[in-house]
């Protein structure tokens, strides 16, 4: 029997799809569903990143054009509904969709959506209830959500068979400092870090892992990495890194994160045995237990030119100094700490056992024939119905967004 055609029903989620945090996401969304629905991948936006890769290239996977708008989260209609008629699609869940017309295309196709909450703006929150069910990974989404008749909160957790420690030598004279940054180095605060080592005596290796450039993403601070890589105390290590990563290399995760949606590689630091410093904020600060982590100060608060709901969060680049140097000066208790990380992964983050909520969450929504939503609640403006005419042409699109994007502020 072929994929699909099995008496199963079958849901689809609709996602970044590549190496990258909400990818993930929706990935563990997927296994965590596949016992009990058919899943299949809508990978919007044209992030032709990871087509032929043995890793996210599978038979379940549909490519939207790659002309399409990759800025934000445009869907052309016409291939979109192609995909739920094509797969006899249930229900959509959408995974940090900001544009909503393709959720009324779904209303319009008899097809019930859910939203991943991650990104809304106050103006947004009651946008929301144009979804038939939330999923919240965070207790901080859920405060703004609870509101809405179908919102579950599911604790997050990770493969913990997947990320999984190495045991702490004690032989070598130095600990290791790991941070990961991928794409986002300025929002998960690489910059903070690099000023709070820069003055340390004590003995350590700081090993970054980015998916870019950080002496191109940091210009001021390129005196500063090169003297931690001169001094053997940083080693930047800019790749593309599948599961489970690079969090072998290190015995402390480092995450002074201005912002967060929800911070998995928090989780997945956590599940691999590694004490932690990260900003006392959530949802930074949700994961976090004293007997493996430290928590930093926040200095101050700056909103977000695009309006996020929540602002940044800036940790005190003081207390982030006094807290790693406290940490390496407590190596007797280095091995203890990174085995009380591994068993909190182990009762509390295991997403084998905390999927089973998801599961539960969409079964709900599937089921339940009451109609939760009034059109008049949102009606498509103009630049709607503009975005609409423009990625239905999917000839013309791509010369109009270059065109576009020349214009200062057409995004913002």
């Amino acid at each position: 029997m072929s994929y699909g055609e099995s008496m199963k029903k079958n849901i689809g989620i609709v996602t970044t799809w590549f190496e990258r945090g909400a990818a993930y996401v929706s990935k563990q969304f997927k296994n965590a569903l596949d016992d009990e629905y058919n899943v299949y991948i809508y990978a919007r936006g044209g992030e032709f990143y990871a087509v032929g890769s043995v890793e996210w290239d599978k038979d379940y996977v549909t490519w939207q054009n790659k002309t399409a708008f990759y800025r934000d989260t445009y869907i052309i209609k016409k291939s979109f509904k192609k995909w739920i008629n094509d797969n006899q699609i249930s229900l959509v869940i959408f995974n940090e969709q900001k544009w909503l017309m393709p959720i009324l295309w779904c209303r319009e196709a008899g097809v019930k959506t859910i939203a991943y909450v991650d990104y809304y703006t106050k103006e947004s929150v009651d946008l929301f209830d144009c979804y038939d069910g939330l999923i919240c990974n965070t207790k901080r989404h859920f405060s703004v959500f609870q509101w809405h008749k179908r919102s579950s909160y599911v604790q997050w957790g990770t493969d913990i068979d997947l990320y999984k420690p190495r045991e702490f030598s004690t032989e070598k004279n130095y600990v290791t400092l790991f941070h990961s940054c991928g794409m986002s180095p300025f929002r998960k605060g690489t910059d903070l870090l690099i000023r709070a080592v820069k003055d340390i005596k004590e003995n350590f290796r700081l090993v970054i892992h980015s998916q870019v450039d950080l002496l191109k993403e940091f210009p001021k601070l390129n005196e500063d990495i090169r003297y931690l890589i001169k001094n053997n105390k940083l080693e930047l290590v800019v790749e593309t890194v599948s599961a489970p990563g690079l969090y072998s290399v290190g015995d402390i995760y480092i995450y002074p994160s201005r912002l967060d949606g929800l911070g998995l590689s928090l989780v997945e630091a956590i599940s691999c045995g590694l004490g932690v410093i990260t900003t006392d904020e959530p949802p930074m600060n949700e994961f976090i237990d004293e007997s493996y982590g430290l928590k930093v100060s926040v200095s101050k608060y700056v909103e977000r030119n695009d309006g996020y709901y929540w602002p940044m969060a800036i940790c005190d680049i003081g207390d982030l100094q006094k807290k790693i140097e406290a940490a390496l000066r407590n190596t007797t208790e280095l091995k203890k700490i990174k085995k009380m990380a591994r068993l909190c992964a182990a009762e509390k983050y295991d997403w084998k056992a905390n999927g089973v909520d998801l599961v539960a969450a969409v079964r709900e929504v599937i089921n339940n024939n009451e109609n939760t939503y009034d059109f008049i609640k949102y009606r498509p403006t103009l630049s709607d119905k503009f975005i609409v005419i423009l990625i239905n042409y999917d000839k013309l699109i791509y010369v109009v967004y270059k065109v576009y994007k020349k214009i200062k502020g057409f995004w913002n």
